[in-house]
């Protein structure tokens, strides 16, 4: 497996200005994900969004959910992916369902992917 590393510092700082983050522009080749990890600072709250691919980042064309992504506790572990093969050069990018607390100060992702 292969892993994608992301964290995001002041994650209401960047849903204020912009509810999508892209962590992947252009995938190289077809991809299933098969675990997704976040991991946020602060236990006592939560975030709220779906990990997602689209066509291309700019305009994100046929949007399509791989997994909800809320967190419990501060934490989210799931290796059942509402979509996890995503196709060859596809954007993959979190898109927050609503303004995290401003407690919480960083969000780590770890997702597990292999390549088809």
């Amino acid at each position: 497996p292969r892993h994608l590393i992301v964290n995001v510092f002041d994650p209401l700082g960047v849903q204020t200005d912009d509810t999508q983050v892209c962590i992947w522009p252009l995938t190289p080749a077809a991809i299933t994900i098969t675990n997704i990890k976040i991991t946020l600072d602060a236990a006592g709250n939560e975030v709220a969004g779906d990990l997602m691919f689209a066509d291309t980042f700019i305009g994100l064309a046929s949007a399509t959910v791989i997994n909800v992504c809320d967190t419990t506790s501060g934490v989210l572990d799931d290796s059942a992916m509402a979509d996890g093969t995503v196709p060859t050069t596809k954007a993959i990018y979190f898109q927050f369902d609503s303004a995290p607390n401003t407690a919480i100060t960083q969000m780590s992702w770890d997702i597990t992917f292999n390549y088809d």
